[in-house]
Order: structure tokens, then C-alpha cells, then sequence
């Protein structure tokens, strides 16, 4: 997965620094001074300031890589990335260059956050969050390596792991899965133990009796007519004047 992510990012890359090298031959920031931009809207600058941060992206991802060869593992730059590059403007590109740019960055950034919400604490799932991966990724579109489950190893949350693995939490079909590892940085959150389990509360588990893991996040008549019938017992908060909006926003 994260060989995957270094190549997406590669390409990401790539691209950028073709759009900069045709911004350059085509004297754009020349064009723009002129017509009175100033130089924070010119290619000098962006390629000066925030191209690098996508160095950097890459030189961090290639560590993490490195690191889990001692089942070390870490969160990508992604987040910090996006910050570095929502500060310098893009007014140099195209319109089009710049759509291009941002859906294959909006795409990297998706799939690291899939990773990142598996390594930075809390290390628990939500069960909507596997749904999401689960549809972004089709994993059950294609064959995926088979686990053995160690009914021998057992840990309570809280307590430092023996092996590194996905923990399955027992008793509770509900309770979300957790990636944890053995390496333990005594400088940083990483400690190599379970955190607490995200599970359903009594709304949840009464959705859940009703539908199933993919139609309890999927608009339909039944979802929307669930979540009426609990805005009017009480049991969901109508923060949004959901009763009030029209039929299509409420299916959305």
C-alpha cells in the first residue's frame, strides 16, 4: 500500500514539474508581472516554496517505508503537505492544470488518510470509516492475502502487544479492528499497545439490526425513513433542520 502511495506521488511529481517547465517556456510570470500580479502569484515562486514540500512528501514516504522493515510504523506528510501547499497560490496555472492537479493530489491525500488513521493514535477504525475504504479501494473486487488468526494471543487494551498485527476484539462483533506493532518510541505516541475499541452504542446496534454494513451508510427510503422516525423520538439530534430540508438533500 505505501509503494503504492510512492507512486502516485511520483506521478504527482512528475506532472507538477512538467506544468512548471511549460509555465517557464511560455514566459508566464513574465505575462503576469506585467499585467500587474505580484511575484506569490508567479511559477518563481511556487516552484521555489511549495514544490519542494512534494520532495519532502516523498522523502518522508520512503522512510516510513524503510522503518517498517523494523515494524516501525508512522503517519505520511500528507496533512502537512496540504497545509504547506494551501498557502502559495496557483494563479500560474491554467485552469485546467491546476483542476488536474488538485484531483490527483485530493486522490493522494485520500488514500494516505486511509493509512494514517491506521497508525496514528487512536489507532481504532470506525465501522463508516472501513466502509469507505472498503468502496474506495473495491477490496472485495479483487483476491486479498488470507490472515491466520491467533486465538493464542490475547491483550486487553492498554496493554503492550507481543506480535504485530491486526487485533480482532473478542465478544463483540460490533467492535472495530486495530493495526498495532511491537516497536515502541518512548518519544512519540507510538507505544506498541491497544487502544480502547470504537464499538456501536444503543442507536447503533438498533440501525444495525435493521440493515447491514453497507446498506447502514448507503441513501435509501429505509435509511431516511430510520432517521426520521429517531430525529422524532429524540434520538438523533436534528443539528442540521433535517425535517426541514427537501427530499434529495435528506437521501443525500
Amino acid at each position: 500500500y505505501l509503494e503504492m502511495l510512492l507512486t502516485k506521488l511520483d506521478d504527482l511529481i512528475q506532472y507538477t514539474g512538467g506544468v512548471i517547465d511549460l509555465a517557464d517556456q511560455q514566459y508566464r510570470d513574465r505575462v503576469l508581472l506585467q499585467e500587474g500580479w505580484g511575484m506569490g502569484d508567479t511559477s518563481a515562486n511556487w516552484s521555489t516554496y511549495a514544490y519542494p514540500s512534494l520532495l519532502d512528501f516523498r522523502l518522508g514516504l520512503i522512510r516510513i517505508i524503510e522503518e517498517t522493515k523494523q515494524e516501525k510504523y508512522d503517519r505520511t506528510a500528507a496533512y502537512n503537505t496540504a497545509r504547506m501547499l494551501g498557502e502559495f497560490r496557483p494563479n500560474w496555472m491554467s485552469e485546467e492544470e491546476e483542476a488536474d492537479f488538485k484531483l490527483r493530489f485530493d486522490e493522494l491525500y485520500r488514500l494516505c488518510s486511509y493509512y494514517d488513521s491506521c497508525v496514528k493514535p487512536p489507532r481504532s477504525w470506525s465501522l463508516y470509516g472501513l466502509f469507505e475504504v472498503i468502496k474506495e479501494l473495491g477490496i472485495f473486487e479483487y483476491k486479498v492475502p488470507k490472515f491466520k488468526l491467533r486465538t493464542d494471543i490475547r491483550v486487553n487494551s492498554g496493554e503492550i502487544i507481543p506480535k504485530t498485527g491486526v487485533y480482532i476484539p473478542v465478544g463483540d462483533r460490533y467492535g472495530v479492528p486495530q493495526f498495532a506493532w511491537t516497536y515502541r518510541d518512548e518519544n512519540s505516541f507510538t507505544r506498541g499497545q491497544l487502544e480502547e475499541c470504537e464499538t456501536l452504542n444503543a442507536l447503533g446496534k438498533d440501525l444495525f439490526s435493521k440493515f447491514n454494513e453497507y446498506t447502514a451508510w448507503t441513501p435509501s427510503e429505509e435509511l431516511r425513513a430510520f432517521a426520521i422516525e429517531n430525529i422524532k423520538n429524540k434520538r438523533i439530534e436534528d443539528d442540521w433542520d433535517y425535517l426541514k430540508s427537501d427530499r434529495e438533500v435528506q437521501l443525500e
